[in-house]
């Protein structure tokens, strides 16, 4: 369970605190931002295990199964943003999954998180906050396009709940570099 939590963990930095606005916007257009945001992703993650070095079959396969996702060809496949955004995270935790089963079949290679416990999990329910805060944004721009009177909440969420997001993930940064480095 450490082990997928860490994987999650390294998405959820991955996909928020990480990616830039630009990062967002044009790795659909761009196969070298979508290049970017993978390395993000597999960096990320090795940094969140032990021996990093030992486990390149499992980042390559992060890798791998995370370019795929992020393709545009799979982003094109739904229909609104927030149902978009939806079907995006919940493949990449279906995939988190099935990588977590697959390493799991052979335990003696089962990488070791770098983070302790104590400072994993904290730090998992808080990039699932980013993620909520980050989803409320884009459901707030999707609101406001469909509707003709605008709630004062609606604007709100547009103007602040990303911009919150990003800021916030700056202290999870934080707390993760401290995690790794001071012992």
């Amino acid at each position: 369970m450490n082990f997928f939590a860490a994987l999650l963990l390294g998405h959820l930095i991955g996909d928020f605190p990480l990616q830039t606005n630009r990062i967002a916007q044009a790795k659909h257009q761009s196969q070298a931002m979508l290049v970017i945001h993978v390395l993000i992703h597999v960096c990320v993650t090795a940094a969140l295990l032990q021996n990093p070095l030992n486990n390149l079959p499992l980042l390559l396969m992060i890798g791998a199964t995370h370019y795929l996702i992020d393709s545009p060809h799979v982003g094109a496949m739904h229909s609104g943003a927030s149902r978009g955004f939806l079907f995006d995270q919940m493949v990449h935790l279906s995939t988190l999954s099935a990588i977590t089963l697959i390493t799991m079949f052979s335990p003696d290679t089962l990488p070791i998180n770098a983070l302790p416990t104590t400072i994993l999990y904290p730090a998992l329910a808080y990039g699932l906050l980013l993620g909520g805060m980050v989803f409320g944004w884009i459901w707030a721009n999707e609101i406001a396009l469909s509707t003709t009177h605008h709630m004062r909440q609606i604007g709100w969420m547009q103007s602040r709940m990303l911009l919150m997001s990003q800021r916030a993930g700056v202290a999870l940064l934080g707390l993760i570099v401290v995690a790794l480095f001071v012992k």
